[in-house]
């Protein structure tokens, strides 16, 4: 009995062993390829600018994490973690902090970009930096299906409709660029993301001045193009920017309240895995104040077409 106990140690020590030496031979491997992996889900980088309304604690693993304060935003969370939790390893960052720290060597100038270049400048850099799916979470909410068939073999890619777009046309196919809230790359250092981070990154260094300006010409239209020509794709019917009939669905539109179980409100687009809104606009009028100060509870119990869209 005792030689085969001995045996068994033996045996073990040789695994051991075995184990430590294939882990010498092995490449280190940056954090950025992990998207790659065959087996490991996607990152799925959701980040939002509730940085002052910021709850942290210690989660059961005794790891400290954070969550949003507002209702909404953890509402928005857990749809998403609902909807495309089996496919990516969703990380939540909240406040422009906690994208800088993913960023490496990040300006921290860039905290303090306007909200809709920040917005460019995260999904471009984050994308660049380590690939995955890139959503702002003040501006979309997860309603279904799953993501991930949709990015089958596409290596880079936006997604639905510039807000700009007038047109009125149910299949998006005639608008000119993408919604500016989501952002996908197979790998780090798609051609098309490292050149729109480098594009965002010398107009931070430029300053103030020329961020207004940037705005006011509008400068997203010839990054995409360039990106388009890096191989950059375009899925719009992921997005449901649209009611059905084809009229841009405004912030009355997800605010209000049901008012029948077909009301064309919250109808979707085929297609459609998750629907936009300016969340800046969101957080400026004063006539939507109630809804950013309901708790998840509220908002899940009640009669909102937001709600109803987000499963509850």
């Amino acid at each position: 009995m005792a030689v085969q106990v001995e045996y068994i140690a033996a045996l073990v020590g040789l695994l051991v062993v075995l184990i430590l030496a294939l882990n010498r031979r092995k490449p280190t491997l940056p954090a950025e390829d992990f998207v790659s992996l065959p087996g490991m889900k996607p990152t799925l980088w959701w980040f939002v600018e509730d940085e002052n309304n910021a709850r942290s604690w210690l989660d059961f693993g005794g790891r400290s994490t954070t969550e949003p304060n507002r209702g909404y935003l953890k509402v928005a969370l857990e749809a998403l973690q609902k909807t495309q939790g089996e496919d990516f390893d969703i990380k939540p960052l909240i406040g422009r902090d906690a994208v800088l720290a993913q960023v490496t060597g990040a300006p921290p100038a860039a905290k303090q970009l306007p909200p809709a270049l920040w917005r460019r400048w995260a999904i471009a850099n984050l994308l660049n930096c380590h690939g995955g799916l890139v959503m702002d979470g003040d501006s979309t909410l997860a309603v279904g299906p799953r993501f991930k068939p949709l990015l089958a073999g596409v290596d880079a890619a936006a997604f639905g409709v510039t807000p700009d777009e007038a047109i009125v046309n149910p299949t998006m196919a005639l608008a000119p660029g993408p919604s500016p809230y989501a952002g996908w790359a197979s790998a780090a250092r798609h051609p098309a993301w490292t050149h729109a981070a480098d594009i965002w990154g010398r107009l931070v260094a430029r300053g103030p001045q020329a961020w207004s300006s940037a705005e006011a010409r509008r400068e997203y239209m010839p990054v995409f193009e360039a990106q388009r020509k890096l191989g950059l794709q375009v899925i719009r019917e992921a997005e449901a920017s649209r009611i059905p009939d084809g009229r841009p669905r405004a912030l009355e539109d997800l605010f209000g309240r049901v008012s029948a179980p077909a009301d064309p409100k919250t109808a979707l687009t085929p297609g459609a895995v998750y629907v936009p809104y300016d969340g800046d606009d969101l957080a400026r009028r004063f006539e939507f104040n109630w809804f950013l100060r309901m708790s998840p509870a509220q908002i899940k119990e009640s009669d909102l077409v937001w709600a109803r869209l987000a499963g509850f």
